[in-house]
C-alpha cells in the first residue's frame, strides 16, 4: 500500500479492529500539516458503503473550503 498512497492525493482505508495499533504503517502521507487529516481517512471494517462513499464525496466537494480555511492566510 505504500506505493499507491505515495502517488495518490488521499485515501480511505478500511481497517479491522486488530490493526488499530499500527494504523498508518502502510500509508505514505504527502502532507505534513492539517491536510493529511482531511485527505487520509480511516474507517472500521463494519462501515457501510454509504459511509465510505460519503467520505469520498466529502473529499472532493469540501476540498476548496478546507484548503482555504487551513492552508491559505486569509487575514
Amino acid at each position: 500500500m505504500l506505493l499507491p498512497t505515495a502517488h495518490a492525493a488521499g485515501c480511505i482505508e478500511v481497517l479491522p479492529y486488530d490493526r488499530y495499533g499500527n494504523i498508518v504503517q502502510d500509508v505514505s502521507v504527502r502532507y505534513h500539516d492539517r491536510m493529511q487529516l482531511f485527505l487520509y481517512r480511516f474507517v472500521d471494517e463494519f462501515a457501510s458503503p454509504r459511509t465510505i462513499a460519503r467520505h469520498a464525496i466529502s473529499m472532493f466537494t469540501d476540498y476548496a473550503v478546507y484548503h482555504r480555511d487551513n492552508r491559505e492566510n486569509i487575514f
